[in-house]
Order: structure tokens, then C-alpha cells, then sequence
């Protein structure tokens, strides 16, 4: 869609021959989640990264320091597959447990940032913003 940059970003990030297939994947998820964080933070969100303990993380999360509280935690691929022994712990019982406690989360496939960056982002800030409004 003309977006230079991104196609630059896209194609050195399938130039890891060298590197161990597991390797590809923690470096891709991690730029994403490095990619996601500087798109919102250009529109003026604070982002903090890797929240939480060990077993259990949230990749990313938009915070509003004027009311002090997380609007929307986005989980990436790295972080749903490698803290969740089973698909039913990543797939109910983690999120239905942070809903529980406040949380509104949003799971980002690598696969749709790379095709649809915009669309992604439209849809955490979306997130962010209902919640912002229910403040």
C-alpha cells in the first residue's frame, strides 16, 4: 500500500536463514510488539510492556495516567503460546481471569500486523478509547 518503510522492516525480518527457527519467531514477535509500541505512543498513548509475573504475561498495555488505570492489554503470539501449557488455559481461562479483574484484552496474531498494521491498530485504539469513555 506504498508504505516504504514497512515493506523495508518486513523483508530484512525474513532475511534469518542463520537463525534457529525459534529464534525467528521471538525476534519477529518481538519487533512486533516493538512496532505496535511506537505507532501508539506516536498517537500519544503511554505504553508499558511485558506486564505481570513469569507464568503469566501481557505483552502490551495502553495506560491512562489521568485516571491511573490500564485501558486495554493486547496479547501477542509469543507471549498466549509460551505462558499456556494447554490451548484452553490460553485460550479461556487466562483471559476470562484478567477480564475478570478489569482487564479488556485484545490478541494480535503476528500474521494480521503484518498484513494489516492500520487495522490493528484501529482496533486496540478502539478498545482504548471505549474504556477511556467508561472512566
Amino acid at each position: 500500500k506504498g508504505d516504504g518503510e514497512e515493506v523495508k522492516a518486513i523483508l530484512s525480518e525474513l532475511n534469518t536463514a542463520e537463525a534457529k527457527p525459534e529464534e525467528k519467531i521471538m525476534t519477529s514477535v518481538a519487533s512486533v510488539e516493538d512496532r505496535i509500541k511506537e505507532r501508539l505512543t506516536k498517537l500519544g498513548y503511554k505504553v508499558d510492556t511485558n506486564l505481570g509475573n513469569s507464568n503469566s504475561k501481557i505483552s502490551l498495555a495502553i495506560y491512562d495516567e489521568k485516571n491511573d488505570k490500564y485501558l486495554v492489554g493486547v496479547e501477542l503470539d509469543k507471549d498466549a503460546f509460551s505462558t499456556s501449557s494447554s490451548s484452553m488455559e490460553r485460550d479461556v481461562y487466562k483471559p476470562r481471569f484478567l477480564e475478570a479483574r478489569g482487564w479488556t484484552i485484545i490478541r494480535v496474531w503476528c500474521r494480521d500486523w503484518w498484513l494489516y498494521p492500520q487495522r490493528v491498530i484501529k482496533s486496540i485504539v478502539a478498545a482504548a478509547e471505549k474504556n477511556k469513555q467508561r472512566i
